[in-house]
């Protein structure tokens, strides 16, 4: 599988068919495919990123679900806790930046996990007006699996905007370098 991207902000998809040797991977949604980007939808409220990776939704849930590697994908290392229900505690160890504390929305194995996280201070309660919403769907394709995270709630922040802004561009970044590593884990294990 190539590393391809699906990037919604250009209706423009025929000239990548043609750099893709004709392959086109946005399911027929009108999305770019992108090879090597980091491809995601800008919006003041929402960040949406998409990856394809090659390996089945039920290897990537089990990988996304797994206490160690979250606590190494989002945390200093050690193993996240995790309680994979609705209202279940997700608490990645962020080392000198403390604990950042999420609430599990849903769970729908091996589609759909949402959490809530705070964008408040170490450790709070990620309630609504100060945490954003995530959701990480899969979806089987040809390929392997189409992984979409969607994060939104930042324009009901209840924090001035200069700060939204502070905790939205580094998510925003963070986001396309996130995908990257998860794909390229579940690619090595493969092989």
């Amino acid at each position: 599988m190539d590393r391809t991207f699906v990037n919604h902000d250009d209706q423009n998809h025929h000239d990548d068919q043609n750099q893709n040797n004709g392959q086109n991977h946005n399911n027929g949604q009108g999305d770019r495919a992108q090879r090597g980007g980091s491809g995601h939808r800008e919006s003041p409220d929402s960040i949406e990123r998409e990856v394809l990776i090659n390996a089945p939704a039920e290897r990537v849930w089990r990988v996304l679900t797994e206490a160690a590697f979250l606590g190494s994908w989002f945390g200093s290392g050690e193993p996240a806790e995790i309680e994979l229900r609705p209202g279940g505690k997700l608490l990645f160890d962020h080392g000198a930046h403390g604990a950042l504390l999420a609430r599990i929305e849903q769970v729908e194995p091996p589609h759909l996990l949402s959490f809530r996280w705070s964008q408040g201070r170490p450790g709070e309660e990620p309630v609504a007006n100060r945490a954003t919403l995530v959701e990480l769907r899969l979806t089987p394709v040809a390929t392997g699996t189409r992984l979409r995270v969607l994060e939104s709630g930042f324009a009901g922040l209840a924090i001035a905007r200069p700060a939204v802004q502070r905790h939205r561009q580094p998510n925003d970044r963070g986001w396309a370098g996130k995908l990257n590593e998860l794909r390229e884990h579940l690619e090595r294990q493969a092989a």
